[in-house]
């Protein structure tokens, strides 16, 4: 049997009022893959999510979840429970899961021929989700991201606790489609690298934005880049689509720029020889050619804005820290960060 998409995405469309921001956007993938989103401030990242996961409903064209597939999305500012503690509001994520231990409990504590049967099948399927230590699981989980105590009032986090409390929430509950908004944001080193491994190692399917080069590179394994309306698809992490993106790009300028000079040429073919009998068929030829040449776009670079800070007025104190070049890591062939410099 062929293998069915998770999710489907074809001649998608989206404009805020006027102002277009996808463009018969085509997009299918597995129940396996991982994939990275970039592209430029604005170019509509955050709005493929927001379709995928139903909560923008304004849009024209084709798209569709699977069948009984669920899907989970972290947004940037995450809801919580008021009424609930921070473990409570994480705990939500295993609801399913406590569900099926308290009810192979329920049947342990009155254990009898006639519940033998479905006593087999839950503790197979505590088996198979490796349910035996869940509190445990999620407590390493809350420690890892960097969750606030477990009994702290949710009304009272900043945004960033916020934010961590309903990533670890999120992760635990394993949804088939899992939709990720700069999930790094607000975490420390520790929670990072911590969700790399669990993002690699992920049941099901993951789409993430990031600005994060090594998630890029460690957690998914291909490349989806959003610019000027229009979605390209690479396979790999960050740095191959980085090669092979600008690779693309130098030979896309060079084409232009051999189109270019073979159109000007046959315009001044035209415009010199048009009027003259003998080289009317020939000029009437390279008209037609240049009627149907069509014109390879040039490069447009994302919208940089150059910015220097001004020269400090007073006279600036020696630095408390200074790194320069700095690398740093546990193992020495292997630093995490390279080439640091900073002033503090």
């Amino acid at each position: 049997m062929a293998r069915q998409f998770i999710y489907h995405m074809a001649g998608l469309n989206k404009a805020y009022g006027t102002k277009k921001v996808l463009e018969n956007i085509h997009l299918s993938f597995y129940p396996d893959a991982k994939i990275g989103i970039l592209g430029p401030n604005g170019a509509g990242k955050s709005t493929i999510l927001k379709i995928m996961a139903g909560i923008d409903k304004e849009w024209s064209g084709e798209a569709w979840l699977a069948e009984g597939a669920t899907v989970g999305y972290l947004a940037q500012e995450p809801a919580l429970d008021a009424s609930k503690t921070v473990f409570e509001n994480v705990m939500e994520g295993v609801a399913a899961k406590t569900g099926i231990i308290e009810r192979y409990n329920e049947l342990m504590m009155n254990y009898s021929d006639e519940t033998a049967d479905e006593s087999a099948k839950l503790q197979d399927e505590m088996d198979r989700l490796n349910l035996w230590d869940l509190e445990q699981q999620v407590e390493m989980a809350m420690e890892a991201l960097g969750c606030p105590p477990k009994e702290a009032d949710v009304t009272k986090l900043s945004g960033g606790e916020r934010r961590r409390v309903a990533l670890c929430q999120l992760l635990l509950r394993q949804p088939d489609l899992l939709l990720l908004d700069e999930p790094t944001n607000y975490l420390d080193l520790e929670g990072t690298l911590w969700l790399e491994n669990y993002v690699s190692k992920y049941p099901h399917t993951v789409l993430l934005i990031s600005h994060d080069r090594d998630l890029l590179n460690r957690a998914v394994n291909s490349i989806v880049h959003l610019d000027q309306k229009k979605l390209t698809f690479w396979r790999g992490g960050y740095d191959q689509f980085e090669r092979q993106f600008t690779e693309q790009r130098e030979l896309q300028e060079k084409g232009r720029v051999k189109q270019e000079a073979a159109r000007k040429h046959m315009e001044s073919f035209v415009e010199r020889f048009r009027a003259k009998a003998s080289k009317a068929r020939q000029a009437q030829s390279r008209i037609k050619a240049l009627e149907k040449m069509k014109p390879i776009a040039a490069i447009v670079n994302d919208n940089v804005r150059p910015f220097s800070f001004p020269e400090p007025v007073k006279t600036v104190a020696s630095p408390i820290i200074a790194l320069n070049n700095v690398n740093v890591g546990y193992v020495e062939a292997e630093p995490i960060l390279k080439k640091m410099t900073l002033r503090i």
